[in-house]
């Protein structure tokens, strides 16, 4: 990680680099071997202090002198880092002035300092993972395992059988939720953020409540608020925005709002993004102490830079893979809403056969259309017998669990589900 350009002074470069020489070559690197090493390269002379004028062989022996705490030599080695990475910022700085002089789009340059920034956080050690021998990996399993045995655990539960028992809640991994046009993606992920960072619809003992990130393009935060209202309280969306309300269910309307307003939810409710920009959105709220991070929808996202002309099949995948990237680099979960094109029938098969046949949808469904890089995708099917279908899961089975769905109150649940939290009931319709 560290090499001579990492610092600001040359000299101090000149000594690191003279030093790792001695170290690869398994000398100790005393003042002796140091010397030695620079005079055969005729850089002792280049070595100096411009505070107190030393040069040579005087400013080694003034450094070896200086009183040095050994216990903060990492953090001295991350002030080092740091003031590396601001300079390139600074750089980088002047070079997007140099660009917008020039007339550059923002999206080109954006797209183009996204892999500058990406390196330089790389190199700081933003959740980035180096090159470690199979004894470190084995001792960080090690302590995983004793985070999760000592209740620390990095899973998320959803408080959904048909969502947990398959994938086991929410893992530091990148999910997909797909389907066709209105059949509940979004709610499915309204569903999942009311369970993890405002309340389950079941009474849960031990409960602690998570902060998330949603990027919602198609709907403002206001709404998103009401439909989390709608699916607590039975009140239609519509009904709320019309103020259409009896005095009964305008409690049930304070009551949920309050609750929602007492969550750790952050809304990002930009009409688009570019990839770059998603980017620096998501380390922001990692940052801020994001658990989860929820998007919707993929088919929204711009690559930038003259990308997003690219064949739709090509556009998707490289958007999903680099979704998938981000959240290596976070460590965090990300679920991505994904909706997919309605699935061709053969032309064989008359109109009513098809409306009366239930068509299972499969993984292939996805193919060319970002399918491949999500570790978990689920497909829902709502309209008929509804259904969520695990038709990929890396780290466990896949399968079907049927569901109940209420299109009213948009709310998912399992089938044994009696539950219902009893604050949060279907209020009566206004006379």
């Amino acid at each position: 990680m560290f090499e001579k350009k990492t610092f600001g002074f040359r000299s101090f470069g000149i000594i690191f680099q003279a030093i790792k020489e001695a170290v690869d070559s398994d000398l100790y690197p005393d003042i002796e071997t140091v010397t030695t090493i620079l005079d055969q390269r005729s850089l002792l002379d280049s070595v100096r202090i411009e505070l107190n004028g030393l040069q040579g062989r005087e400013a080694l022996e003034f450094i070896r002198d200086v009183d040095v705490n050994v216990d903060a030599l990492e953090s001295y080695a991350f002030q080092i880092l740091h003031l590396r990475a601001n300079r390139q910022l600074l750089t980088i700085a002047k070079e997007i002035q140099d660009a917008v002089e020039l007339g550059n789009t923002p999206i080109e340059i954006l797209s183009k300092i996204d892999v500058e920034t990406g390196k330089i956080a790389a190199y700081v050690g933003a959740q980035s993972k180096n090159t470690r021998t199979a004894k470190d990996v084995a001792q960080s399993n090690v302590e995983q395992l004793e985070d999760t045995i000592n209740g620390k655990s990095s899973y998320i539960s959803t408080y959904l059988k048909f969502w947990d028992d398959f994938v086991g809640g929410l893992f530091p991994r990148l999910y997909m939720i797909a389907a066709e046009q209105n059949e509940g993606k979004s709610s499915l992920v309204l569903n999942l953020i009311r369970n993890i960072a405002i309340q389950p619809p079941c009474l849960v003992k031990e409960y602690a409540k998570r902060k998330i990130k949603l990027f919602t393009f198609e709907s403002s935060a206001e709404e998103i608020n009401n439909k989390l209202v709608q699916m607590m309280t039975g009140i239609s969306q519509l009904r709320i925005e019309k103020g259409q309300m009896s005095e009964s269910e305008l409690v049930l309307y304070k009551n949920a709002l309050k609750e929602i307003a007492d969550s750790p939810i952050l809304y990002d409710d930009s009409p688009e993004l570019t990839l770059p920009l998603l980017r620096t959105k998501i380390r922001k709220a990692v940052a801020e102490g994001a658990e989860a991070i929820f998007i919707d929808q993929l088919e929204q996202i711009l690559i930038g830079g003259g990308g997003d002309i690219q064949q739709e099949h090509i556009r998707l995948n490289y958007i999903t893979y680099r979704i998938k990237a981000y959240q290596r680099e976070s460590n965090i979960p990300i679920v991505l809403v994904h909706q997919r094109k309605k699935a061709v029938e053969s032309q064989s098969t008359s109109y009513s056969q098809q409306e009366d046949r239930l068509r299972e949808p499969e993984l292939n469904d996805l193919n060319q259309a970002g399918g491949k890089a999500p570790d978990a995708v689920a497909m829902i099917r709502t309209k008929k017998a509804p259904a969520i279908f695990w038709v990929k899961n890396r780290q466990g089975a896949k399968g079907k669990r049927s569901v109940n769905w209420d299109g009213s109150r948009i709310l998912f649940s399992d089938i044994s589900e009696d539950s219902i939290r009893p604050e949060f009931v279907q209020a009566e319709l206004p006379q």
